[in-house]
């Protein structure tokens, strides 16, 4: 079995970084992939932590709940201001950081209307 940090796995697009099984994946610029048995916090989430989890899962739930066309037109608009990212990153952007100036920039570079 090829090591985590083969080069054929980054040449055929295996960008592996986060949780996968037991395992925490990372790339550490001196080491390259770096590879750790994941270990369960020693302290519990802070205040702000709690706040921002909270926050991301009320994105989440209200992304859940718009109509499938709002959805479509998020994407449309994300893929045709070819911004590197989906639809639902886009959205969900806007949602935990409103940015006054993003709607109607990405409005006007893709042509589509997210209000």
């Amino acid at each position: 079995m090829a090591r985590a940090d083969h080069p054929l796995f980054r040449f055929l697009g295996f960008i592996i970084q986060g949780d996968m099984g037991p395992l925490t994946f990372w790339t550490d610029p001196q080491k390259g992939l770096v590879a750790i048995l994941k270990a369960p916090p020693d302290k519990p989430a802070s205040f702000w932590q709690r706040a921002q989890r909270n926050k991301w899962r009320l994105a989440i739930t209200a992304w859940r709940a718009l109509p499938t066309t709002t959805k479509a037109a998020w994407q449309l608009a994300a893929d045709r201001a070819r911004c590197r990212c989906t639809g639902l990153n886009l959205w969900i952007s806007q949602w935990c950081r409103p940015d006054r100036n993003l709607l109607p920039t990405i409005q006007r570079q893709s042509g589509v209307n997210l209000q």
